[in-house]
């Protein structure tokens, strides 16, 4: 059986409306295997995560039991490595346009295995990246530095399976967040069907 997920959004701008949050749980349970359900860590801007990320996860590491999946976006895939810091243990992360600096890696003995989904048109990220004592950083647009075995990284502005072309960093989830997210999807339950580490 697979462990059920979690999803995390990124920095909110205002209260009413993120689309990775709006389509991820409910397109990730449209696969028959999974189970996952959004969490909403509140209203958030780029300043404000660097002075409310560490309560934040602290609050989170409460809340996500270990063994679970994390499929997380932006600001939630700092706090996802954040997590992974405190000894968080995961089954498996799933990073989207990962706000987060290219160095920064999950280790295996945090998550056994981890999905990076990035593309070099985001230009979000690399904003962000500029930010004092932040930890922000430009992995959403140019993948990790260097891969380690247990990562498995997606360019998506050149996708496969007839995927369409996703660039930038939150329009691609208002536009083809359904197609992207069940792909998503489809590659967790692959982890578990075709395991290869």
């Amino acid at each position: 059986m697979i462990p059920k997920i979690y999803t995390l959004h990124g920095i909110k701008n205002h209260d009413t409306f993120d689309a990775f949050h709006n389509k991820s749980a409910f397109n990730l349970n449209m696969i028959d295997e999974l189970h996952a359900e959004a969490i909403y860590y509140g209203y958030v801007n780029a300043i404000a995560a660097r002075f409310k990320n560490k309560k934040i996860a602290k609050e989170l590491y409460r809340q996500i039991p270990d063994g679970s999946i994390l499929v997380t976006h932006s600001n939630g895939c700092l706090l996802a490595y954040m997590l992974a810091q405190m000894g968080k243990k995961f089954a498996g992360v799933v990073m989207v346009q990962p706000a987060l600096d290219r160095d920064k890696y999950i280790p295996k003995n945090s998550s056994p295995w981890v999905h990076v989904y990035y593309n070099p048109y985001d230009w979000i990220v690399s904003l962000g990246s500029i930010l004092l004592f932040h930890g922000f950083g430009e992995m959403g647009r140019y993948g990790p530095k260097v891969t380690p075995r247990h990562y498995k990284c997606f360019n998506t502005t050149d996708p496969d399976d007839g995927m369409p072309d996703a660039p930038e960093h939150s329009w691609f989830m208002a536009e083809y967040g359904d197609e992207w997210l069940q792909y998503i999807g489809r590659n967790i339950v692959n982890e578990y069907s075709n395991p290869t580490r």
